[in-house]
C-alpha cells in the first residue's frame, strides 16, 4: 500500500530470501491437545498398552517452565485453517511495518535488506506451525527451539535412536541450569498418566503410580482409557 512507503522493499528482501535461504534447522516436540483418541494410540503408542502423559501449561510468565521460556522456546498450537494462517501471517508483516515506521521516524539510516532479512526469519518460524487441514483432528501442539538458540543449551546436542533412525534433540531442563530452585522447577509438570485401551492389569497401573511416587510426582492421576482398540 503506498502509505507504508518504502516498506515495500522490505518485503521484497523478505521474499527474496525465503525463497534462496538454506532450510533452517529447528528442534520440534510435537503434542496433542485430544488426551484419549483413537488415532493417536494407534498412530503413537507402539500398541494398545502403551500411556499418555499429560502435562499442565498453566503458570505461563512467571517462574521455571518447560514449555515457554521467551525467546529462546516457544510453544504454540498449530494452525490448519487458510484463514487463520493468512491472519497470522499478514499480523506478523504488520508488526514489521509498524516497528519500521516507527524507527524511521527517528531518522535513522534504514537497512531495508535487514528488516528484510529479519522478517524472513520470523516468518519462518511461524511456517512451522502451519499444517493441512486434512490433519485438523491431531489438534497438535508444536514446541519449537531454534539452532540459533543453542548457546542456552550447555549439554548441547543429545541424540536418541528411534527405529532406523538417530534423532537429536535437547534437553529444556538446560534452560535452568545455575538458577535459584531449578532442582524443584525443573521437575516436568506431569499431572496424569493414562495408560492405553487394552492395559486392563491393575498391577500396571499401581506399578505406575508407585514409579510416579518415587520420582516426585505424587499428585499425577493414573486412569485407564475409555476407548476400545478395536471394533
Amino acid at each position: 500500500k503506498p502509505k507504508r512507503g518504502r516498506f515495500s522493499d522490505v518485503l521484497e528482501y523478505a521474499a527474496v530470501a525465503l525463497e534462496q535461504r538454506a532450510e533452517p534447522r529447528f528442534f520440534v516436540c510435537s503434542f496433542t491437545q485430544e488426551p484419549d483418541n483413537l488415532e493417536q494410540w494407534r498412530a503413537y503408542a507402539h500398541g494398545p498398552q502403551g500411556v499418555a502423559i499429560s502435562f499442565a501449561y498453566d503458570g505461563i510468565g512467571g517462574g521455571l517452565h518447560h514449555f515457554r521460556v521467551m525467546p529462546i522456546l516457544m510453544t504454540e498450537a498449530v494452525l490448519y485453517e487458510h484463514r487463520l494462517k493468512a491472519r497470522r501471517l499478514l499480523w506478523k508483516i504488520g508488526a514489521f511495518a509498524y516497528e519500521y515506521e516507527a524507527d524511521k521516524a527517528t531518522g535513522y539510516a534504514k537497512y531495508e535488506d535487514d528488516w528484510g532479512g529479519e522478517l524472513a526469519t520470523s516468518l519462518a518460524q511461524d511456517f512451522l506451525l502451519f499444517k493441512n487441514s486434512a490433519f485438523s483432528g491431531e489438534r497438535e501442539i508444536r514446541l519449537i527451539v531454534s539452532d540459533d538458540r543453542l548457546n542456552h543449551f550447555p549439554s548441547g546436542i543429545r541424540h536418541r535412536v528411534s527405529g532406523a533412525r538417530i534423532i537429536p534433540y535437547l534437553k529444556s531442563s538446560d534452560l535452568f541450569s545455575g538458577v535459584s530452585g531449578a532442582e524443584d522447577g525443573a521437575r516436568l509438570p506431569i499431572v496424569e498418566v493414562k495408560l492405553g485401551p487394552m492395559a486392563s492389569d491393575s498391577l500396571t497401573a499401581r506399578s505406575v503410580e508407585v514409579f510416579l511416587c518415587d520420582r516426585g510426582y505424587p499428585e499425577a492421576v493414573v486412569t485407564r482409557s475409555s476407548l476400545p482398540y478395536r471394533g
